[in-house]
């Protein structure tokens, strides 16, 4: 489920955004978990020590595909604080659900980079958008290059200590309780690297740094491992430019909800051109990388430039295809203009990491 946009800021928010495979401590919420959970019959869940401990090894994060639940929800949040002046800055969010092995809907939003992102998978299709804009129609395996699973972006802690808390009953469901205190596992000398996203979002701390003064993960697993709850708190002591100081904290939490939840995901409304048909033959193997209205992009896997042009020579006229002109060459690719059905198309050819990408411009 949680992965990267290519944006590069979102890459190393992402990669704050997840450590130690936790999250925030946000008040309320941590109290709530701890004294509060629900169990059945009523009461709240004493927490007792386990049969079994689940080794940090096998721990990971939910994806559509990965869970035993029917659907479920999740939501992640990523926030900076100044507790002194009572000031929250958002980082990131993000709200997901899932109908397990079908379909999901993200909406992903990241403060200091203005990212503003939409995906819809079903099946293997994919809608995504940003701000409200238009839909781009892609293959769902594009969505894995989009975004990239949070496992890639933690510190391997699974080495750590991490005190097992015990067990507590949510949602109907067993959960094993570990707790890590971090400052065991971050150095002082690290500590401007682990507040790099607070200086990105506080004009204030731009060109601050820091020292670590307390911090700790807490997390909620399945007996199979699925990170069910996650909090992270790290809190430190920002020294600015005129050498005055401000506490300040990053929180993270994660929680899964709604499992089994009646969800029904759907496309989004038709973008006119956003399509996944070719106007004009394409290779048999072609499959659509993106298409929104005005532009199409497809990929070839394992052809070559030569089989591709080869291609269009040979069936292009057959359906009432000409091309008008082209100009490149095997080394740069071709920019070709093809007409036919009372329309012209500008299309980009080109090698591609072992295939060939195939660009198509709507034309009048």
């Amino acid at each position: 489920m949680f992965k990267r946009f290519s944006n590069k800021s979102l890459f190393f928010g992402m990669a704050l955004l997840l450590l130690a495979a936790c999250a925030l401590p946000v008040p309320g919420v941590q109290n709530a978990l701890r004294t509060a959970v629900p169990v059945q019959g009523g009461g709240s869940a004493a927490l007792t020590p386990p049969a079994a401990a689940v080794s940090p090894s096998a721990w990971k994060f939910p994806n559509r595909d990965n869970t035993s639940f029917r659907t479920y929800r999740a939501h992640l949040l990523f926030t900076v604080a100044l507790p002194d002046d009572g000031q929250q800055y958002p980082v990131m969010e993000m709200q997901d659900e899932v109908v397990t092995g079908q379909a999901e809907h993200m909406l992903i939003s990241e403060q200091d980079s203005g990212v503003e992102m939409e995906i819809i998978v079903i099946g293997d299709k994919a809608w995504m958008r940003s701000a409200g804009g238009n839909w781009l129609l892609i293959g769902s395996d594009q969505v894995e290059q989009i975004v990239t699973s949070p496992e890639s972006y933690l510190p391997d802690f699974t080495d750590a200590h991490w005190e097992n808390a015990g067990t507590v009953t949510a949602d109907g469901l067993q959960l094993y309780h570990y707790v890590l205190d971090l400052t065991q596992y971050i150095e002082q000398a690290e500590a401007s690297n682990w507040f790099y996203t607070a200086s990105s979002v506080v004009p204030e701390l731009a060109g601050a740094t820091y020292a670590i003064d307390e911090g700790k993960s807490e997390v909620y697993v399945l007996p199979g491992g699925l990170i069910f709850k996650s909090f992270y708190t790290l809190a430190g002591t920002a020294t600015l430019a005129d050498g005055s100081t401000k506490k300040v904290q990053m929180h993270n939490v994660f929680e899964i909800t709604d499992v089994n939840a009646d969800i029904q995901i759907t496309p989004p409304p038709k973008s006119e051109g956003a399509s996944a048909e070719a106007p004009f033959p394409l290779p048999p193997n072609a499959t659509v990388v993106a298409s929104t209205q005005g532009m199409q992009i497809f990929s070839v896997p394992g052809a070559t430039l030569d089989e591709v042009m080869a291609f269009f020579d040979e069936n292009l006229p057959a359906a009432g295809f000409t091309i008008t002109n082209k100009f490149g060459s095997a080394e740069s690719g071709y920019t070709m203009t093809i007409s036919g059905n009372g329309k012209t198309y500008t299309t980009i050819v080109a090698a591609d990491e072992g295939a060939v990408s195939i660009s198509i411009m709507n034309g009048g």
